[in-house]
């Protein structure tokens, strides 16, 4: 079998004999059309990143109100709640952080959040 070059209107019939016909997408039904999931993607990684700056946010909050003295710290945020619990020595200094804990997402979240706040108190936990 010889060797013989393809020209530019020789692949262009080849091409357009294999490639399947496709409608425009103006005709194509709204079933068969495809998905627009990357805006979707995007809005929940923005979300994500939001409540994980939240929960970044009320951890250091909480420490610095509480100079520290808030142990076991564990702050889980989601776009409608947030979970805190901790452990701590006194009264006092489950106050403060729950007064540190409405602060932050007083100023930081502009829908309606529940909150679920867990600080144990005991004398073994300083």
């Amino acid at each position: 079998m010889a060797f013989q070059p393809v020209t530019e209107t020789g692949a262009t019939a080849l091409l357009e004999e294999t490639r399947p016909a496709t409608p425009p997408l103006d005709k194509v039904p709204e079933s068969e059309a495809p998905a627009d999931d990357v805006g979707q993607t995007d809005a929940r990684h923005r979300e994500q990143a939001a409540s994980d700056e939240l929960a970044w946010t009320l951890e250091k909050k909480i420490q610095q109100k509480t100079w520290g003295r808030i142990h076991s710290l564990r702050v889980d945020a989601s776009d409608d709640q947030v979970n805190i619990r901790a452990r701590t020595s006194s009264y006092y200094l489950k106050q403060l952080a729950i007064q540190a804990i409405l602060e932050t997402v007083s100023g930081a979240v502009t829908e309606p959040v529940r909150l679920a706040v867990d600080i144990e108190v005991g004398t073994g936990t300083a």
